[in-house]
């Protein structure tokens, strides 16, 4: 982040969203450094605009500059695991709109509560694989080993066992590098994850000026309210809102968006050689998204068994494996979401439709030569029917961003200095499912 951006009142602001905890920075940090060593990651914190030297000292909704990367707040019921997010400096539910230019600063956020989760999870599956020290750090906690991200408790079992980790890490150095290696390894696929949504930004998505999801106690309970409380019809302001939004297009946004973003961020962290515990941990993750059976791990075996043994730095394999996990995950969770969109218009049939503007635009901005090869390989692994002048516009604009590529890299003469680590009746909209995507279950739109 350039020294001087901002003021020391808004630096106050961007101090209080993160959470002091020093195993949390430690996770981070680790996670950062794995991520710089390897090219393929390396390229996505490229394309979320990581390494660039200068960004508009306001609100830019086409360009997105990754100035921060860090641990914040959660707000209970509400917050997302991770998020990519142009932070606005002031609050604002999804309902208000920004209508002047404001400060904002272009972030990865990754929740505490994930954090803990990944914490306590290290321990459970270290105590799984038979680590004496962290069978005996849960068995003095009563935490159950065999219950994997059991969000409910997470924040209530990392606070009985932060001091003695802590202390076990003082007095145990090869403990402190097996679990911090395992639990970076896990930050690593979150990171990448958030970061890829940050190159749709830097590709034509346009989420525009959102508010911090790390927010202060007033903000989290106005947020809170938003989403819960009712009115005298009882409807909460949220629910007013979302029937506003253009349903089938914003679900099949977010399929194309989310397959994308899972697809390239799991080549990335398998690419860092994982430990088995965090591969345990990540593909519990993805098999959220997946129907009928289907698991990540069948995923890489299905792969396999099409192209032989996967060669985890070799560029043609990466891509090809990205494609493959893109149709799984696009497939899959799309069937997931035309659920959703059949329980909010009582439709039957439904299919996703990737001509429609909206969703084709997603397509667009999704595609990134670097992560699924050729731009035919990509239209491949779409699991439905693009039409033939819709092919031939992403072939066009594939061309055109390969061509905006080497005009960049012919113009640059020296090599970019890595930053200091840094730790976006009124017609319907389509619904910008990332603002509230990951409320728990019993508020799951």
């Amino acid at each position: 982040m350039k020294k001087g951006l901002w003021n020391s009142e808004q630096q106050k602001i961007l101090n209080q969203r993160e959470v002091d905890d020093k195993i949390f920075k430690n996770i981070l940090n680790t996670a950062v450094e794995k991520i710089e060593q390897h090219p393929y990651c390396k390229k996505i914190l490229e394309g979320a605009g990581y390494y660039k030297d200068e960004r508009p000292d306001r609100f830019d909704p086409e360009h997105f500059y990754l100035e921060k990367i860090y641990i914040g707040h959660t707000t209970p019921n509400v917050s997302p695991l991770g998020h990519c997010t142009k932070e606005s400096f002031i609050y604002r539910n999804v309902s208000e709109k920004p209508t002047t230019p404001e400060i904002s600063r272009d972030a990865v956020y990754i929740s505490e509560l994930t954090t803990q989760g990944i914490t306590i999870d290290t321990l459970k599956l270290m105590a799984q694989n038979g680590n004496k020290i962290a069978t005996e750090l849960t068995a003095n906690n009563n935490i159950d080993t065999s219950k994997i991200c059991d969000w409910q408790n997470a924040a209530e079992q990392y606070s009985s066992i932060k001091e003695q980790l802590e202390h076990t890490f003082q007095e145990n150095p090869q403990f402190n590098t097996e679990f911090m290696n395992i639990t970076s390894d896990c930050m690593v696929n979150l990171i990448a994850h958030e970061c890829a949504h940050g190159n749709q930004m830097n590709n034509g998505l346009d989420n525009g000026l959102i508010t911090s999801k790390s927010l202060t106690p007033e903000d989290q309970q106005k947020e809170i309210d938003f989403y819960f409380k009712k009115d005298e019809n009882g409807k909460t302001a949220f629910q007013k809102w979302f029937e506003q939004q253009d349903i089938k297009t914003g679900y099949g946004t977010d399929c194309i968006d989310e397959a994308a973003v899972m697809a390239s961020s799991y080549v990335a962290f398998i690419a860092t050689n994982p430990s088995k515990e965090a591969q345990t941990w990540i593909n519990n993750m993805y098999n959220q998204r997946l129907i009928n059976g289907h698991t990540i791990e069948q995923t890489l075996a299905d792969f396999e068994k099409q192209n032989g043994n996967y060669q985890p730095n070799n560029k043609i394999m990466q891509q090809k494996l990205a494609c493959h996990i893109f149709n799984r995950i696009s497939s899959d969770y799309g069937q997931i979401n035309l659920q959703k969109i059949k329980k909010h218009t009582n439709e039957e049939n439904q299919q996703i439709d990737y001509n429609a503007e909206g969703i084709f635009n997603a397509i667009k901005y999704s595609y990134q030569e670097n992560f699924f090869g050729s731009v035919e390989d990509y239209i491949q692994a779409i699991p439905g029917k693009i039409a033939p002048e819709k092919i031939a516009k992403l072939k066009i604009f594939a061309l055109r961003k390969r061509k905006d590529k080497m005009n960049t890299s012919t113009s640059n003469s020296g090599q970019q200095t890595p930053p200091v680590l840094k730790t976006a009746e009124t017609p319907k909209k389509a619904l910008n499912l990332s603002q509230y995507k990951n409320l728990k279950q019993t508020h799951e739109y």
